[in-house]
């Protein structure tokens, strides 16, 4: 039985109840399943203003700070270096 949680198993109880709810026993388990509750119960998980004109001031504030730093395009995300958080407690 493999430990990973499966994507295209999530409508499984069994499956998900075998693998969620020994991760919730943890502080790190719980706080990443904690996290993809709110991103996944999140209505705009984008995070992208609601009103027209917030997104424009955005919009505006972004393309000005691109200019000012002279930023290069962007590699598409399958040529993109990986990059990852971790926090430590002691």
């Amino acid at each position: 039985m493999s430990p990973w949680l499966q994507v295209g198993r999530l409508d499984d109880a069994e499956h998900v109840g075998a693998r969620v709810l020994p991760a919730l026993d943890t502080a790190p388990g719980r706080a990443a399943v904690d996290q993809v509750w709110l991103l996944l119960s999140t209505p705009n998980p984008a995070a992208e203003p609601a009103s027209a004109e917030a997104r424009d001031v955005l919009r505006f504030f972004l393309e000005s700070l691109v200019k000012r730093c002279r930023l290069t395009a962007s590699k598409p995300v399958l040529k993109a270096l990986a990059l990852a958080a971790l926090e430590t407690r002691t």
